[in-house]
């Protein structure tokens, strides 16, 4: 194979190898060392053509023998061309007669990569093969992760899609009861009942199920006290969640649960527009810990730091936590009107990027991904030095590849942050999705 390879016969080569594991199955092994070094970068190389047809080929004429699907689904896998590997897992399933393991595998490899609706598909095939399957609860579980995970990027989602998510938890809860195991998926119901489809009340009641049961420990009953006083704030109470958040915070002093009270204890006092005690709370909360210290406490802390005490004036930053609490309270166009009021009174304001970039976050929510990116641009054209200046970037990037269709202006972005923004979080997996998209074979 070696041979036939260096002198550009990739049908003998590939022949070769698939005769060698035809004979011997102990060659799979090597057979797929090789291939990761003879398929080139390039999406559709000469080798990569040569091999594809000479195993569909055997593929059609042995329609018994799975080994071909499993020799095209891992190649499609290492592609990542996901429908493709799609299709051959699911030959995989049917002449193997197994669980699905090749279709889950794909699923949790799809969602890796961000393309939720391709990791969706995979689990609900697997759900219609029946509740007697060994791999039904593990992809009921899975798919309800997915698709929540697919909200939580902050994108819009039709009101069809939130309906039918909400089911599937409703679904699983019933089949499963409230118990200790599904404690925290019943709050992540509630969580979904009240910020995305207006329910707050349904969401109370569904987080008191958990904190009256006695059999469900004392962090997922903190798990459920934190997002009860998360949906009363959305309701408009802002007194009683400092009770609650101050009673984890009190049981769970050194642990993550109670930085994390801490934090949203904080954030209700910027929503309140208690400044100085919000940051001075994120400054305990810095000087505690430094890998439990989330992004958005950091990010709440340098908004403060930035804006409260640069000058006299308190009012841009009492305008930008008017509008976080209605982008909060799901009150989206309220809040872009209060973010609109207050570029147009302070245009100079060094607050400027973080409007934009709010601006952006609220169109993303609302599905103007088009008038995001337009907002996105104006942060890194008009802030080059504010530190969003990356954040920007990829968020607009992100946009491009998976909302507005548009690989090049997305490897535009991804290649402008892995060259100008070397120290950024983001570099990494800028350069990741940039060489997917160039079509290299990612492994």
């Amino acid at each position: 194979a070696e041979l036939y390879y260096s002198n550009k016969q990739y049908d003998l080569a590939s022949r070769v190898m698939i005769d060698a594991v035809k004979s011997d199955l102990r060659f799979l092994p090597q057979v797929k060392s090789a291939l990761s070094t003879y398929l080139e970068d390039e999406a559709d190389g000469p080798f990569q053509n040569a091999w594809k047809t000479v195993l569909l080929k055997e593929a059609q004429a042995n329609p018994s023998e799975y080994l071909f699907n499993e020799l095209l689904y891992w190649q499609f896998l290492q592609q990542r061309n996901f429908n493709s590997a799609f299709t051959q897992a699911k030959a995989i399933h049917k002449r193997k007669k197994n669980a699905g393991q090749e279709v889950m595998e794909l699923a949790l490899v799809a969602r890796d990569n961000g393309d939720y609706d391709m990791a969706i598909e995979c689990l609900e095939y697997l759900l219609q093969q029946g509740n007697n399957t060994s791999m039904y609860f593990d992809a009921k579980n899975q798919l309800v992760i997915t698709m929540r995970m697919k909200f939580d990027k902050g994108y819009a989602g039709s009101k069809e899609e939130i309906q039918k998510l909400a089911q599937l938890y409703k679904s699983t809860i019933d089949e499963l009861g409230v118990t200790n195991s599904t404690a925290i998926l019943v709050v992540d119901y509630a969580d979904l009942l009240t910020f995305y489809l207006n329910e707050p009340e349904l969401g109370l009641n569904w987080v008191d199920k958990v904190l009256e049961n006695a059999s469900i420990t004392r962090s997922a009953k903190a798990e459920a006290k934190m997002k009860k006083a998360d949906i009363l704030i959305f309701m408009g109470d802002m007194w009683e969640p400092t009770l609650l958040y101050g009673q984890v915070e009190k049981e769970f002093k050194n642990d993550i649960q109670g930085q994390e009270a801490k934090f949203r204890a904080a954030r209700l006092s910027y929503f309140r527009e208690e400044f100085e005690f919000a940051h001075d709370q994120m400054k305990v909360l810095k000087a505690s810990t430094t890998k439990l210290f989330s992004n958005d406490a950091m990010w709440l802390s340098h908004l403060i730091t930035d804006n409260l005490g640069r000058d006299s004036i308190r009012a841009p930053l009492q305008f930008f936590s008017k509008a976080d609490l209605a982008f909060y309270q799901n009150q989206n166009q309220k809040a872009l009107e209060i973010l609109d009021t207050l570029l147009y009174f302070y245009p100079q304001h060094n607050i400027g990027d973080e409007v934009l970039y709010r601006k952006a976050q609220i169109l993303s929510k609302l599905g103007n991904y088009s008038q995001a990116v337009i907002e996105l641009e104006k942060v890194w054209t008009q802030f080059p030095y504010e530190v969003l200046n990356d954040d920007a970037l990829f968020m607009a990037a992100d946009l491009y590849q998976y909302k507005l269709q548009n690989p090049n202006k997305a490897m535009e972005l991804y290649e402008k942050i892995v060259l100008e923004h070397k120290d950024s979080l983001f570099v990494s997996e800028a350069r990741k999705r940039y060489r997917f998209l160039r079509g290299d074979q990612l492994n």
